[in-house]
């Protein structure tokens, strides 16, 4: 996956290829002020990239989180880990590399909350790698 990083909050505004520029400006700024993510065009669909430490391994997970191709922002976002590489096929992992983070029939999410459950689903995976247990009670849709 090739993405470029941006120079600025104003720069992601200015090149991002999506119709409702209003709702993109509120999803960076609270990514901007409640994460340690960076902004980032992929094909010039806005994204963020970050590090997030496993549990209890502390190694560190690179995800990035991207917005739908098209339909956005009735559709919701979506995340991958990039490094490390997810060779084992973890339980709720798609076949393209998606991470399964809600019932695909869930409206519109934010950013953010894409953002949380990714981390969650970090904390999930450490744990079925050490006891072979998908978590599912913090795992269920509330």
């Amino acid at each position: 996956m090739i993405f470029a990083p941006l120079a600025s909050f104003d720069d992601l505004l200015a090149r991002a290829t999506v119709s409702d520029k209003a709702r993109l400006r509120i999803e960076a700024e609270l990514m901007a002020a409640r994460t340690k993510a960076r902004p980032v065009l992929i094909e010039g669909i806005p994204a963020w990239v970050e590090a997030i430490p496993g549990e209890p391994s502390r190694r560190p997970y690179l995800i990035v989180i991207g917005l739908p191709v098209t339909n956005w922002p009735w559709r919701s976002p979506w995340a991958r880990v990039l490094e490390p590489g997810i060779t084992d096929r973890p339980p709720h992992l798609l076949g393209d590399g998606t991470l399964c983070l809600w019932h695909a029939s869930r409206p519109s999410i934010s950013v953010l909350y894409a953002r949380s459950r990714a981390v969650v689903w970090i904390r999930c995976v450490e744990i079925w790698r050490r006891t072979g247990q998908w978590p599912t009670n913090e795992w269920r849709e509330r």
